[in-house]
């Protein structure tokens, strides 16, 4: 059997990545983050460091637990067609744009790219006088001698798993995950 998983707290850290997207930009506003104020007060550094250990924990967990739950159920023989979960999950989202390589963007592959990532760029927003972070992250890392890049938006990553997931337990798929009977 696979371990336990708490699908709750998966759950619960897929739903504050969404959130913590939506809520950078009035955050920023409101605490004069990136604007002439903050020159030289280093607000825009540390709330980039909570954004930046924020984003990266979570996704790795999120990443690692459906990783080691596909696999679970794949191994398990569970009948189920997990390419049209995912291309149904990711229905009328972007989540994703290679900007270097070639793979295929699936919610399994953007897991892939999130624990192998090598280095990862908080992308900001700098448009206007406001200076926030949109949900993007750059993803680089290489595979073999091949190097990638992926431009990965939180938002609609986040949901498209919680989608995934959702899928998922509809088919009873997360009752058995970590049973040994």
């Amino acid at each position: 059997m696979s371990h336990a998983i708490d699908f709750d707290a998966l759950d619960e850290k897929l739903f504050l990545l969404q959130q913590l997207v939506f809520a950078s930009k009035p955050y920023c506003k409101r605490q004069a983050i990136g604007n002439e104020s903050d020159v030289g007060e280093a607000n825009k550094d540390e709330y980039w460091g909570w954004i930046k250990s924020l984003t990266s924990n979570y996704l790795i967990e999120c990443a690692v637990k459906t990783r080691v739950f596909h696999d679970y159920l794949i191994n398990s023989h569970f009948e189920n067609d997990f390419k049209k979960l995912d291309a149904n999950a990711c229905q009328g989202l972007t989540i994703a744009t290679i900007c270097k390589g070639v793979f295929s963007i699936t919610l399994r592959e953007i897991c892939n790219k999130i624990i192998h990532a090598t280095r990862v760029v908080l992308i900001w927003n700098e448009t206007t006088n406001d200076h926030y972070w949109d949900g993007k992250l750059l993803l680089i890392g290489k595979k073999g001698a091949e190097s990638w890049e992926l431009e990965l938006y939180i938002h609609d990553w986040a949901l498209a798993m919680t989608r995934y997931h959702k899928a998922l337990s509809d088919l009873e798929g997360r009752v058995y995950a970590g049973q040994d009977w």
